[in-house]
């Protein structure tokens, strides 16, 4: 566990990332402080165990063309938990993961130019939280093989570049009590993953707010 007591953690070394959490049977946490100046792939934290950031500021980092926050693809099953948190700005895409679930509460994902999250085969839920001003293709984007559940709450997705929320063959989305507006290239968009004529996949927007959304060309 890294209390910052409301430290900057600052990777001055070239081309290194801040934290690189290898044990893949382990788990870190850190909380109340900033996380800057790491440059590559997960620029900010890699994990390869189950990663907590509570309180924390991820500003100042550059993955280029990958994600700040990201998982070692080649390790499944981890999970990143951040809390009372903001990522961004930054150069890259906030947060990112292969085969690992990501859950985000009270959170900032703003300014990053590349998407606000993007995970590949993960878990998704997000609460009290806002995605807003991010570049790339996406505000929040999951997949997820066609099971699972997207839960949606209490957050606000707009101003970003691309789509605003992607479920793609993510299983369930539910968003509640949400709005998803003014995004550059579509407000939801859902693909379906049916693997027999009876799975029962749905889609609830309940209590939400779907507009001002555009989307340019077919």
């Amino acid at each position: 566990t890294v209390t910052g007591n409301g430290a900057t953690i600052t990777q001055t070394c070239a081309d290194q990332r801040v934290f690189d959490a290898t044990d893949a049977t382990g788990s870190m946490t850190v909380t109340t402080a900033t996380i800057g100046g790491g440059e590559g792939e997960a620029a900010a934290v890699r994990f390869t165990g189950d990663v907590t950031l509570n309180g924390v500021v991820v500003t100042g980092n550059d993955a280029a063309t990958g994600a700040v926050l990201d998982n070692e693809p080649s390790q499944s099953g981890t999970g990143l938990t951040l809390t009372d948190s903001v990522v961004g700005p930054n150069t890259g895409t906030g947060v990112g993961a292969s085969n690992g679930s990501v859950t985000i509460t009270g959170t900032k994902i703003i300014g990053n130019t590349g998407s606000g999250v993007d995970l590949v085969d993960g878990v998704l839920a997000v609460a009290d939280s806002l995605v807003e001003d991010n570049g790339g293709d996406y505000g929040l984007r999951t997949t997820a093989q066609g099971a699972g559940l997207f839960p949606l709450t209490d957050t606000v997705v707009r101003d970003n570049a691309g789509v605003g929320v992607v479920c793609g063959n993510c299983g369930n989305l539910e968003a509640t009590r949400t709005t998803v507006a003014d995004n550059g290239m579509g407000g939801i968009l859902v693909s379906v993953d049916q693997d027999a004529a009876d799975d029962d996949v749905h889609v609830h927007i309940v209590d939400s707010s779907v507009t001002g959304n555009t989307k340019a060309g077919p």
